[in-house]
């Protein structure tokens, strides 16, 4: 049984290095863009959440889709035939991958993972995140970030797209400029990044000046203040801010990749803005405007603002033709379906969990060996002090393989008794 994806999902594959096959797909995309009415260019710039949970209505969607034109999907919540996934392996945190040395485990790790995209039709993955994690009081980014070093978060960060890239699946850096260094949650207020170009060349916008380098086709824009760029408007969000997108993103960095919005439901994109968000955010050079908060009434506003001449032709077309582009090197135009069958099986192989194997082998870091402690021995006195609310069972049981070890909660005084059989090695 096959399912209809539908046009709507965008896919990246490796381009023909041909100059002749590579006019040839411009010139099809050229020519879907002037079949397509203004409804249908608008519809083809957002990309709007479905709760994908099984009891959800599709006619909701369906509606949506034929009424308003829309052109992409975001999918959440469910399972393998219905997006975020829980009933999949689960490969670690980025957090974790920073400890891990071996790149080109990384890079697999990208190619695995746009695999299990591709399987359920998923053609745009927006990752990897690449903000350098120097904040401890971030609550939104922490263990989203490789790590805290410019330079080991763009290692990894390369690795990881171009194994996306390898599997056919587009990825997305965000969260430009940079989400790192915030103690603001940006879905509930806007941050501020208020260090200096100098700091933010060396820190911040360090990973996209490399990636963009190696070839990155897309960047999300994050709802962040960022006064040295902004010197016009500091008090609205990165995302809104043509100095951000077309100043700094565009003519600095030379990025002439898709521009993805952040989700403009989130608090960050509504603040001090009376406007509608999304045709902000497409005016400032924003060309796949994720998740409005009222998808109808951004469509208005946008189709107003396009009948109207607010935004230009040349804008619009280049948008739209990117997205098209996308899906057509994709082949969504030729083959728009999943297959269903052993769906869960593939999303399950052999080598995804001989990989996740060697990632946490290789994430494990010795940060102190203070007396000799490791290796284990049964010839020395050892506890185990679980940390985090996680079922620690199975790690305290396989430490028993190394000797008789004692098992301790952080939240208890270790008893004098213990403290004086620790300090005495058998």
């Amino acid at each position: 049984m096959k399912k209809k994806v539908y046009l709507l999902c965008l896919l990246l594959l490796t381009l023909s290095s041909s100059i002749w096959a590579q006019q040839q797909i411009s010139s099809k995309v050229d020519s879907i863009y002037q079949s397509l009415n203004d409804k249908e260019r608008v519809g083809q710039l957002f990309m709007v959440y479905v709760n994908s949970e099984e009891e959800s209505d599709p006619k909701a969607v369906d509606s949506l889709i034929k009424e308003y034109y829309l052109g992409n999907l975001l999918f959440s919540t469910g399972t393998a035939e219905a997006m975020r996934l829980r009933n999949v392996l689960k490969f670690p945190w980025n957090m974790t991958l920073g400890a891990v040395r071996d790149t080109a485990l990384i890079k697999e790790l990208g190619y695995r993972i746009g695999l299990h995209c591709k399987r359920i039709g998923v053609h745009i993955n927006f990752a990897p995140v690449v903000d350098i994690n120097t904040n401890p009081l971030n609550p939104i980014i922490g263990n989203r970030s490789f790590g805290s070093s410019a330079q080991e978060v763009t290692k990894r960060a390369i690795a990881f797209s171009k194994g996306l890239d390898s599997a056919g699946v587009l990825a997305v850096a965000k969260h430009f400029p940079g989400h790192g260094d915030t103690a603001v949650d940006s879905h509930l207020a806007l941050p501020q990044v208020p260090h200096s170009k100098e700091r933010l060349k060396e820190v911040e916008l360090y990973p996209y000046e490399k990636l963009i380098e190696q070839g990155l086709q897309a960047v999300m824009v994050a709802h962040l203040s960022v006064p040295a760029y902004q010197k016009s408007k500091s008090d609205i969000p990165a995302s809104l801010s043509k100095e951000i997108i077309q100043g700094l993103l565009r003519k600095e960095l030379g990025f002439e990749g898709l521009v993805v919005s952040d989700a403009l439901n989130m608090k960050g994109a509504t603040a001090n803005i009376e406007v509608d968000p999304a045709l902000e955010a497409f005016l400032a050079g924003n060309e796949l405007l994720v998740f409005p908060a009222d998808y109808k009434k951004s469509f208005t506003s946008v189709l107003m603002a396009y009948r109207k001449g607010t935004i230009r032709e040349k804008q619009m077309a280049t948008a739209v033709k990117k997205i098209l582009q996308l899906k057509w090197n994709n082949g969504l135009f030729e083959n728009p379906y999943v297959e269903e069958a052993r769906i869960n099986e593939d999303l399950a192989a052999p080598e995804d969990f001989i990989l996740n194997e060697k990632l946490v082998e290789q994430s494990l870091t010795v940060l102190k060996n203070e007396g000799e402690a490791l290796p284990l021995s049964p010839a020395k006195n050892i506890v185990y002090v679980p940390l985090g609310d996680s079922d620690h069972q199975t790690f305290f049981e396989t430490l028993n393989y190394y000797g008789a070890i004692e098992k301790v909660e952080l939240q208890t005084d270790i008893d004098a008794q213990t403290k004086e059989k620790l300090a005495q090695d058998d």
